[in-house]
Parts: structure tokens; sequence; C-alpha cells
């Protein structure tokens, strides 16, 4: 709803939306061109196809606390853009527009093509369109002769960055298709984003994050001093597999955007633990257990089987003696070389759980340890995980009921 239609067709979003962007915490913004109010980062190398990494100075903190209920909260009227002015506004107590309305002039108005026209406001701004479609019409966008990409089609985005083209003093937005445009022409919606209003919002949310934040992979721990109607807001992911606690109790959160943490707050100091557990974890992996260990005796019984009619076909009724025979000299060799393999490795514990994990050698996180795949030792680790396989695999089969 801040950037995507709410629409049976599945849009993406492949270019930066900075309001939502901020929203949740983006610090960096890959981009193939150069965008407004955002610095580039030298220090990372372009990439192939000449996209540029930025570095984004407008994102909000992860967590921070906010009177909640002060404002009104925010609605989805069809209109990305005043959406998230609402949201903005219920985030920080008062009324504020981050996004402006860009006055704009349809100068082509065809059945299969519209031209957008707008003047490029004095100050510290970054453009945005969004064009509402009633049916899908597989249409190209080309925006400010800067990109091109498809629009009212699958996997299309909706709202559009609208970049500064140095060539002109104005915002030049084309589109068009092969199908007549299913559009209702006046709800073209086209605004600017202030980066300064944005850049103040950041800094004042920056002074409302909690006292201790510590997220990790699967959990997140806060403390907060909160006032009385305080809530805490997190840009982690709404999902039902989290467990939130505040001060050891269980509370039921409730949803900003319908997607996003919010959780109440008493005065004073407050403890807040988020856990995550995945659902039915458990029951998925008694299952793969389940059917590993049948696979396993499949694979073993046909086995048992085939090895059977092959030794009586080749060797007649002394068939398996002869197999273990063979089973028992290449198991021999195996034992011989894997031995030969683990003593000739380097370290201080040459011994074979060593040799297969790498133990006994310390962590180390250099640049070596982290391309020495081809060395030596490296592929002598390899070759003695293979041999212990097949050390176990040997020796299983030996004491098999086939054999004896």
């Amino acid at each position: 709803q801040m950037c995507i239609r709410d629409s049976d067709n599945l849009n993406v979003v492949n270019m930066p939306v900075l309001g939502t962007d901020s929203l949740l915490g983006v610090r960096y913004i890959v981009s193939d061109y150069a965008l407004e109010g955002m610095n580039k980062v030298e220090d990372i190398v372009d990439n192939a196809n000449g996209a540029g990494v930025y570095e984004n100075p407008y994102s909000l903190p992860m967590a921070f606390e906010y009177d909640s209920g002060k404002y009104t909260a925010a609605k989805y009227n069809g209109n990305p853009f005043e959406y998230q002015n609402e949201l903005y506004s219920e985030l920080l107590g008062r009324k504020v527009e981050i996004y402006k309305p860009l006055k704009y002039e349809t100068v082509v108005s065809k059945a299969k093509k519209r031209v957008y026209k707008m003047e490029i406001p004095e100050g510290n701004y970054i453009a945005y369109g969004n064009i509402p479609w009633n049916s899908l019409f597989n249409a190209k966008l080309n925006v400010n002769g800067i990109y091109r990409t498809g629009y009212a089609r699958w996997l299309s985005p909706s709202v559009f960055n609208i970049p500064v083209n140095e060539d002109r003093d104005y915002y030049k937005v084309v589109l068009h298709s092969k199908q007549k445009l299913d559009l209702d022409d006046g709800a073209e919606q086209f605004y600017v984003l202030d980066l300064d209003l944005l850049k103040s919002i950041a800094e004042e949310l920056e002074k409302n994050t909690p006292d201790v934040m510590d997220i990790e992979n699967g959990s997140a721990e806060f403390v907060v001093n909160a006032k009385e109607g305080q809530s805490l807001f997190t840009s982690i992911p709404y999902c039902d597999g989290w467990t939130v606690k505040v001060n050891g109790q269980k509370v039921q959160p409730d949803k900003v955007v319908d997607s996003l943490y919010s959780i109440s707050l008493v005065e004073g100091e407050n403890v807040v633990e988020m856990k995550f557990h995945v659902k039915y974890a458990g029951a998925g992996i008694a299952c793969s257990i389940i059917g590993i260990a049948m696979l396993v005796f499949a694979v073993l019984l046909c086995f048992k089987l085939v090895l059977k009619l092959y030794t009586h076909h080749f060797f007649g009724n002394g068939g398996v003696k002869m197999l273990k025979t063979i089973l028992m000299v290449i198991y021999v060799i195996v034992c011989i070389v894997l031995a030969i393999v683990v003593l000739s490795q380097e370290g201080k514990d040459a011994s074979l759980t060593s040799s297969i994990s790498g133990a006994g050698g310390g962590f180390d996180n250099s640049y070596w340890s982290k391309n020495k795949g081809s060395s030596k030792q490296e592929i002598l680790k390899k070759i003695t995980a293979v041999l212990t396989v097949l050390f176990f695999v040997l020796a299983l089969l030996l004491d098999s009921k086939l054999f004896n």
C-alpha cells in the first residue's frame, strides 16, 4: 500500500521509494542512475551492469518510541503518497506532509499514449509518480529519458521514481502501449518528497531510540524508558512466529501498516523481548527424519537384492564369499590411506575429527581462510571426508547379514 498496488496483479519494486525505504530502515540503495539527496558510496566498485550503491541519510532507526493514539491511525485511500503522509503523522503525533502534490500537464492524450510534463520545483526534492490503471494493458514507461520500465503488466512497478535529467529543466513521463490505455483521466498521481523535512524527521525519531537495542537473527531485545501512552515501533516484519514479552509478560502487539510491530509500553522502564519460533518446526523435522529413514531402508533393500542377483550371476554359489574378500581388501586399503592422509595434515590436533571439521586450528576470518578451498590442506580434508564416508559404508556392509 505504501508503494505497491493492492490488486490481483503481482507488482514489484525495482526502484527506490525513499519514504518507504527510510521507514523500513534501509541504509543503502542500489541504483543504475544518480539519486537526488543521496551520496554514492565510492568505496564500492560498480557492478557489471553499471549500478552503484548509494547511502540513505534519511533512514529511520529500526525501533523508536512514539505517542500511540495521539494522531489518527493511517488508512489507505488508494493514494500511496497521502497514505505515507498519514503514516508519518501517526508516528510523530502531529500532521506532516513529506509528500507534496506536483502539478502536471497532460501534453499528449491518445488512446494508446499519454505524455505528462511537470515543472521541477525549487528546493531539495525528489519526484515520484503513480498512474492507477483499471486493467492490465502491457505498457512501457519512459521516465524523463533516464530509464524505461514495463507498466500496467505482470511484475511491473506501481510507484516510480522520476530522476532529474540534466538536459531538461522539467520532468517528462511517457506511457504508451500497443493496446488501449485503460486509465481514469485525472487520477494520475505525481508528488515530490521533501528531503529536508524527511531529514529532520529522521533526526527527531533518532532521539527516541531505546536505551538498549539488540537485534539478531530470530531475536530482539529493547530496554525503553517510556512515558504514559507511548508504544514502541519497530520495522521488524509482523509474523505469527514472533513471541513478544514486555517485562516478562507475554503481550499481543498491534500492527502498523498491517505489517510492522507496534508494542504498547507501560510508564517507566520496559524490557521488550522478541523471539521467533518456526511454526511446526518439530513436526517438519520429524517428517524429514522419517522420510530419510524410509529412503535409506529402501535403498539398502534394493541394493541387497541387486547384489545377490549379480554375485550369483557372475561368481556362482561362492560369489558372496569372493565379494566379501574383495570388499575386505578395499576396506583395509581405505583404512591405510585414511591413516596416512590424516597424519599428513598440518595442525595442532591431527585427529580424524579435526581433519574433517577443521577444529583445533582456531577461528580464522582472514581472506586466506575464506579462499583456501584449492589449497593442499583443504584438498586433504576433502579426501579425508570422502574416505571416512567410504570407511563407514564398507564397515556397515561387511557387518550386515548379507555376508554373515
